[in-house]
């Protein structure tokens, strides 16, 4: 019964929610560009905003190797009122790069696991009153993990070291609501 009531009111959520398209730019582990799509509550002056973010880009080693890097993320964050048009966003968001090939990545110096980002995203959002249903956004890693992909005592090269950072990457982007 508890799992039927959980359907229900997912779906009378997505019911109660816009649905929007965009791309951004993002330099969470390697800078990249990414299609997004996500859901906004129909009250734009405050609510909550979640975004899927799917990218995929090729790459040609010197040595005639390649291999392809997808890059997957989710972010969620709720929405405050700063001004008329422009929102204030506090949330959480955590990014993913699948690499087809870990061994030919790096110019075929190798990497051990597909790296990832987590952390906790701080923003604004931009939504002009005369095209509501547009969306500009500019976000910030205000704390993250990154766990980039080598394991401690690595035989891999050039081996980046896992690392917290503070207010260092983020994202760029525009959205247009259905």
């Amino acid at each position: 019964m508890k799992f039927i009531f959980v359907v229900i009111m997912m779906l009378s959520n997505l019911a109660l929610s816009q649905i929007g398209i965009g791309i951004e730019y993002n330099n969470s582990i390697d800078s990249q560009i990414n299609i997004v799509t996500g859901t906004r509550q129909k009250d734009t002056v405050r609510g909550r905003r979640t975004d899927i973010v799917f990218g995929a880009q090729s790459y040609d080693n010197t040595n005639n190797t390649s291999y392809n890097k997808i890059n997957i993320g989710i972010a969620s964050s709720f929405l405050y009122p700063l001004r008329q048009m422009v929102q204030f966003s506090i949330g959480g968001r955590a990014d993913m790069q699948l690499i087809s090939d870990k061994n030919n990545y790096n110019n075929g110096g190798g990497i051990d696991h597909n790296p990832y980002t987590v952390g906790l995203i701080t923003g604004l959002v931009f939504s002009p009153s005369y095209h509501p249903d547009y969306e500009i956004y500019a976000q910030i890693r205000a704390l993250s993990s990154e766990d980039s992909g080598y394991n401690n005592g690595t035989s891999k090269s050039n081996p980046n070291a896992s690392t917290k950072t503070f207010f260092n990457k983020g994202a760029i982007g525009i959205k247009y609501y259905l």
